[in-house]
This record gives C-alpha cells, structure tokens and sequence, in this order.
C-alpha cells in the first residue's frame, strides 16, 4: 500500500494503536460527562463512542494513502448534510422523522469530530499536545458553565472532581505525546520498529489500567458516584425534596417550586405547609360525587443510571408540555396552545376539564394543572381572601374520562367501584399498539443496558406471567407492591428515610426492589416505570401534587394541597386512550403528615367585564384620573384586537395592587405598566364590537375598580445569599484553575526559546571548556529547532544544518569533538564564540520571519 510521504504502513498501524485508540478511551470518558447536559433522547455512550472512533479510524487510514484534506472534507461535509436532509424529506411520520434527524445528527457531529482528530493525528505534528489541551479545556469549561453542579459542591469538592477528571487526560497527554513524536522520529526495520514500540508499551498498559481505574463506573469506593450524587441531592449526596425554595426578587421572599430533578435518596425531607388551594370542575355521571385528578407540573423523561435520577427532557416526541409563567400573563388575559394536543386529540373518551388555582406559598408564576393543560387565565383574588393567598388562575385541560386519582384504590364508595369496573373493562380493549408512531414507542419504551434492568425485566415478566392486556398487566405491577408475607405483613412499605445500600456504588433500584423493599414516591415510580416498559409498554415519570378528596359535602370539587403532597408517578400510555395516572406508591395516607381538616374555600370572585393592559401616559391623583395607554384588551373574558389607543380612566374608587401589596393611588406614575380592571356592567353591550369601533363606544371616563402594577425589574445589584456567594467562590476557584491551566501551556510552549536564551546567556559570560560545551549545545539546540528533517546523529545533524543555511556550523562540532575526545580546546575562545553567535545570526535570518514563531514552539525537540 503507498502512503503518504514519512507514514510507512507500520508507522500508521502503530499510530492506530497507542494515539487512535488511546483517544477513543478519553472520548468516552468525557461523554460520560457532556451526556448529562446534552437533551439527547438516548444516553448511548458505547454506541457514540463507535462514531468517533470509526469516523478516527477512517480518516487516518483514508489520508495515510496521500489524499487532500480540504476538498475531501467539504465533500464529506456535504454529504452528511445531504443525508440528513434526505432523512428529514422522506422518513414517514412527525416522531420517527424528530427520532431518525436527532440521531443522525449525534453521528454526523461525532463521526465529523473522529474524521478530523483522525486527519490530525496523522498530519499534525502538535496533534497530541492540541487534543490534550482541547479535552482539557472542554472539561473545564463544561463544569464551569454547569451552575446547578456549582452550586451544590464545596470548594474542596470542586477540586477533587476537577482532578478525577482531568486524571485520564493527563494520562492522555503523556502517551499521545510521547509516542507521536516517537513513531515520527523511529526509522528502522519493521521488526526493530515494533520491538521497540512493545518494549514501550508496558508504561502504555500501566496508564491505561489508571484511566480504566478512574472513569470505571465501579471503581475503588465509587468515588464518581459518591459525588455525582451530590448535584442532586440538597449538599450532602443523602436527601431529596420534592420542592425546591426560590430565591425572592425585588425585596419578595421567594416561593416554591417542583425540583427539576428526582432522585432515589437516603431520605426524602417533607414539609406541613399549604401550598395552594384548587378547585377541579371533574365528577363522576351522577355529577355529585368528586372526580379528582392528580396534578402535573412536570415530566421527567430523561434518565441517568449512574446517578438514578430523572430529570425533565425539553425534546420529547408528543410535546404535550404546557407550563406557562402566569406570572408574566396580565390579568385576566388568556394564554392558550393547542399545539400539546395535537397528539392527543383523537384519542377516546377526552373531556374538557375546568380548574381554578388558588396559590399561596408556591413562586407566582409556577403552573400546575390536570394533563393535559393547554389555556390559563389569571383572575383576581376576592378581596377578603388577598392575605391568604398572593395570586389566582383559571385553566382547562383535555383529560381522559378514564383518569381519575381513584385508579386502582380500593374504595368503598358504589359509584366509585362501579367507574372502576367499567374503566377496566374499556382499557382491556387497548392493547394493540401496532398504529403507535415507532419513534413515540422508542423514546418511552427505551430502557438502560445493564444487569440491574435485565433483572428489572425478568421480574416485570414474572409479575405479569399469565396476564393477556396491558392494564391487567399494570394492576398485576400494583398488587406486586401491596403483596403481603404469611402473617399478613406487607412486603414493601412507604418510608421517606430508606437508607443507602451497603455496599458503596450499589444500585438504589436493585436495593429497593430485591432487599430492603421501602422507599419514598421516586422509588415506586422508578421501579413501576422500567418493569412497565420491560414489557413494551410505554410510560413516564409524572412530577405534581396528588390530589385527595377531605372536602365535606358543601365544598365538593374544592381540594387543599400541602407541601407533602408534592408527588411522583407514572403515566401509562394506552393506544387509543391517551396517558392514563398510575401511582403504585403504597400506604400514601400514612406517610403524610397533612391529615388536617382544610379551611374555608376562597370565594369566587366577581365576573370582571373588562380587562386591559397597558401603561400610564398621565396620573392626576387630585381628581383620581389618569390617561391610559391600551395595548391589549379582553372583555366578558373575549380577547379583542384593538390597536394601541389612549383613553381616561376613572380611578376614583379603584384599589391599587403591587404583588401582593395595597397601595394609594399616589404609588402610580407615569410610565408604569399595569392591568386595569372593571367589574362595571356598561362593558356588556359592547363585547360583540370590532377593533374599529370599540373605542367610540367605551364610556368616558372609563370605571375602574383594580389596578394591578407590573413589578418591575430591580436593576440593583441584591446582597449576595450564602449560595451564591458559594457558587461565586467556586467560579473564582475555576478561573484560577483555567489561569493556572493557561500559564502552564505558555511556559511550556516558550521552553524552546528560554532554553535558546539561557544557553545564549551562559555563552557570554563562559570561558575556557565551559563555553565550548555551551557553544556546542546552543549550536545544536538551534540546529535542532531550524533543520527540517530528523537526524539519528550529531554529525548529519550539523552537516544538514550547514547544507540548508550555508552555515559554518560543523567547525563548532568539531571543537567540541577536539575538546571531548582529546581534551583540546580552540587556540581563540573570542573567536569559537564568535563563530557561534555568527552560525546562530545567519540561521535565524534565513528563516523567514513568518516561520519563526512555529520553530520556536517545538516543544517536542525538548525530548532531544
């Protein structure tokens, strides 16, 4: 085979083995890492790693036969391009066409990435020390931009993870430098050649059991794993909260939220507070008895195995995602997106589900609402109930008639039990999910690749052994956590402090399901999710609030959600249906602690007749007037499309509101933006007006009973909390890191000249043998850096020197020779010095001064 000029088939051969593959290595271990922020549907690190590694491969065999970079890489890149359009133009159906781009894209990037590193390798002399501090930077900087993973380390933490990762890439470096430039530089006989690369390969293979040692998912006390843990858990890699405490703004103390991630912990810390009130507008046929839902707030579909967290994917194939900022939508404005029923819209049995919410101690903008949510209207809070509650909304969801929060309880109520009994039987129907988009089934049937989930299925199949339809097979899933040993005990049992497994590293899931058999909702879910899908039943993992039913006769339909309410479960999808609730954590009303009656539903508001937002041109708070600019505007709960007109308001009897605050009219100034509300009667004639009219038939002054100031943004810079001042510590701490990193590459790289200069300096001031040895190590030192081929001996070195720049550069060798081997030294010491410093000056002014800065950076000469 001829290759490319220098690269015999040996030398390519070798750089395949001890700098390809070596690469590959630290690929996959930094896709260990850029995996958990990268939203790609499917963690496949081996099958990734395949991408590059072919993509590397190719390219070194590829350019080692003499090929051009740039033109075959253009026609590479466009054919990626044009396959990827091609798939985008002829796959069939909206999921396997969102399935088949996004993975086609994770090839094109890694396989692109492999081809060039594979180019690099083989032409690029510096390709070891431009990887190593490419890998090196990217880790950095990936942590650096990571603020959850900042925030919930310590100062120390940070450095021992910053050392465990960048560990395998040092290791990297030493063999991806060390051996590039010794396969360049070794021209002998193939089998001299590849005896003396074997006799090297011993501190090869000690290098990478370190690097298999430090990026093993299993190794020596579970060192990743102990502090992986860490980012999900509150500080100290043992706990979880379902609920997450948000920082306040504009002097506001901050509310609750969902945690974005769930995760199986040593204890899972509850709260006894109220966070909102609801009203759900959902009964069974005789329209008395309640019909309660669970509440949505998140899904959580993306899945770490190393750390068993789940976390919420921003890409998933149906997009029957709504979560709206109420906070940020003027009062009594209407939001609405029907796109998150596009998937759901044909299913059976869809209902049109109205809810209020009543919010108290949740953020102001956090929504939550029955699945699935697609319409959200904040409305004002009845007067008499502002300080129990900071803010309001009306929503409506599309639900399934079949779902209800009394899936598969035993419940004594007749009505109840015959719903469920009749649901059961409709759902026996649903089987068939050969009409399902294959893309949808991929993405919630995909399941981790290990010995705990092949132990997960062969428990699912044995559970569900016998069972023909899918929702036997589910109530089979949920008898499974209800079954009880010979004296009646329980097997599993619901505790929010189920401990650690024995053994460090040991899979929380195995532990839970097959020995200690207690845990909290993350647990149950968890474990129901991935025996659900070993049987191909597609699911998710649900983030909300669990409903339950202690309103007495009079407040029907009116429910109370504490902070130990805040709940995970999962979601069976049934063809045809849509997504029906299953939650299989057991012994729910014993855990929780918000057993008390509840209080006093809010009252309903009065029905406002018109709504607008806009600003104040003008206030006059003597005559309680003011000019209003109107930019949108709602009436009778109709939007109208109006164009941007001023009109006179009549503040007179009108509240002012400022979050949750009231304030006198004077508060207003112009140039503020707010909601003005009307309760007036004198709205109703004119709901069916257009845009152009509207404005000649709204009364002069116009009556209005609120006024709802926008919070603006406080540009102040607020007193750091103790986070943040923690998150700011570790940044410095990173930046000093990446200085450090930055200074160590320039002293590295100016090696080369410091060495010309120390030399140069000690030939000044040198006398005698000493400044022949100088002599001759500055000559050959700037030889070294200046000729253009390897030289095996200091003789053809010095002659090729004198050949290329016409140097005088061999007489020096040969003083030193004379001094060396006889103990003679020149006649004129000024004059051998003046011969080197003249040989060094027509050396340097030779080379053009656009070359010189390369010949200075080869630090690899240093290994001469």
């Amino acid at each position: 085979m001829r290759t490319y000029p220098g690269h015999s088939i040996h030398k390519v051969l070798a750089k395949i083995l001890f700098i390809v593959l070596p690469t590959v290595a630290v690929l996959y271990h930094l896709l260990q890492y850029w995996n958990v922020s990268f939203e790609i549907p499917t963690t496949d690190l081996v099958r990734q790693t395949g991408y590059f590694a072919v993509g590397c491969i190719g390219a070194v065999l590829f350019y080692a036969l003499g090929f051009r970079f740039i033109p075959t890489f253009l026609i590479l890149a466009a054919g990626l391009y044009f396959l990827y359009k091609g798939i985008d133009a002829t796959a069939i159906g909206e999921f396997d066409t969102f399935f088949m781009t996004v993975q086609f894209a994770v090839f094109a990037v890694l396989f692109t990435a492999g081809w060039l590193t594979g180019w690099a390798i083989l032409r690029v002399r510096k390709a070891g020390i431009i990887l190593s501090v490419l890998f090196m930077l990217l880790y950095v900087f990936h942590l650096g931009e990571d603020e959850v993973w900042l925030q919930q380390h310590t100062h120390n933490e940070v450095w021992l993870l910053l050392l465990k990762g960048l560990a395998p890439i040092f290791f990297y470096a030493v063999i991806a430098i060390y051996f590039s430039e010794f396969i360049n530089h070794l021209d002998t006989t193939p089998r001299q050649f590849w005896t003396a690369l074997a006799k090297r390969s011993v501190l090869l293979s000690g290098l990478i059991f370190l690097l298999f040692l430090f990026t093993s998912k299993n190794s020596f006390l579970n060192f990743e794993q102990r502090f992986i843990q860490l980012a999900v858990s509150d500080g100290d890699g043992k706990t979880h909260n379902m609920l997450k405490k948000e920082q306040g703004t504009n002097g506001r103390e901050g509310g609750y939220s969902l945690n974005d991630k769930l995760s199986m912990a040593g204890s899972n810390q509850k709260e006894n507070v109220l966070m909102f009130t609801a009203h759900i507008d959902n009964f069974f046929d005789d329209r008395t008895t309640p019909n309660p839902l669970y509440l949505v707030s998140f899904y959580y579909t993306r899945y770490d195995a190393r750390t068993e967290t789940f976390e919420r994917d921003s890409v998933t194939p149906d997009k029957d995602y709504f979560s709206p900022d109420v906070s940020r939508i003027p009062m009594y404005h209407i939001l609405q997106d029907t796109s998150v029923l596009a998937y759901g819209r044909k299913d059976a049995y869809k209902s049109e589900v109205a809810f209020e919410i009543y919010n108290k101690n949740l953020t102001p903008g956090f929504f939550v609402g029955p699945a699935t949510a697609f319409f959200v209207q904040p409305i004002a809070v009845e007067p008499s109930f502002r300080t129990e509650y900071t803010n309001a909304y009306r929503g409506k969801s599309l639900s399934s008639d079949l779902n209800s929060a009394y899936f598969v309880y035993n419940v004594d109520d007749p009505i109840i039990r015959t719903f469920q009994t009749i649901r059961t039987k409709k759902l026996q129907s649903y089987t068939d999910y050969s009409g399902v988009d294959t893309a949808f089934m991929r993405y919630y049937t995909d399941m981790p690749e290990s010995d705990v989930f092949r132990r997960v299925d062969s428990l699912a199949h044995a559970v569900t052994a016998h069972k023909k339809s899918n929702i036997d097979k589910v109530i089979a899933i949920r008898d499974f956590f209800l079954e009880r040993d010979a004296k009646g005990k329980k097997l599993f049992r619901y505790t929010d402090n189920p401990g650690e497994p024995d053994l460090p590293g040991s899979s929380k899931l195995a532990y839970f399901l097959f020995e200690s058999r207690k845990g909290y909702c993350a647990y149950y879910a968890t474990a129901t999710l991935y025996m659900l899908r070993s049987l191909g039943i597609p699911s998710r993992v649900v983030g909300g609030f669990l409903t339950e039913d202690r309103s007495s006769d009079k407040n029907r339909g009116w429910y109370w959600y504490y902070a130990d309410q805040a709940h995970a479960w999962v979601q069976v999808y049934f063809p045809g249906i849509g997504w029906i609730d299953f939650d299989t954590t057991i012994d729910n009303e014993d855990a929780r602690e918000s057993n008390q009656t509840d209080g006093t539903p809010p009252l309903q508001p009065a029905k406002a007749t018109f709504a607008s937002f806009g600003t104040f041109t003008e206030v006059d708070t003597l005559l309680k007037k003011g000019v209003f600019q109107i930019t949108s505007l709602v009436i009778m709960d109709k939007p109208m499309a109006v164009d941007p007109m001023k009109v006179t308001v009549d503040l007179s009897i009108a509240t002012v509101r400022k979050d949750t605050a009231s304030l006198p009219i004077s508060h207003i100034i112009p140039g503020d933006s707010a909601t003005i509300v009307s309760y007036a009667r004198v709205f109703e004639k004119i709901a069916q007006a257009d845009r152009h009219s509207i404005q000649k038939q709204l009364p002069e002054p116009l009556p209005v009973d609120e006024v709802h100031l926008m919070v603006k943004q406080d540009k102040s810079a607020p007193p750091l909390s103790e986070a943040d001042q923690q998150l700011r510590k570790i940044k410095n701490t990173i930046v000093w890191i990446l200085s450090a990193l930055g200074l160590l590459i320039l002293i590295v790289f100016s090696l080369p000249y410091l060495v010309y200069l120390l030399l140069k300096n000690r030939l000044k001031n040198a006398t005698g043998s000493k400044a022949v040895v100088t002599g001759y190590k500055l000559q050959r030192w700037i030889n070294l850096l200046f000729t253009d081929q390897s030289h095996k001996t200091d003789k053809m070195l010095f002659e090729a020197a004198d050949q290329q720049y016409a140097s005088r550069s061999s007489a020096v060798l040969a003083s030193y020779h004379a001094y060396k081997y006889g103990q003679q030294l020149p006649d004129d010491i000024v004059s051998f010095k003046q011969l080197v410093y003249s040989n060094i000056t027509g050396i340097l002014k030779e080379v053009k001064a656009s070359r010189r800065p390369a010949r200075w950076l080869q630090v690899q000469k240093l290994l001469k």
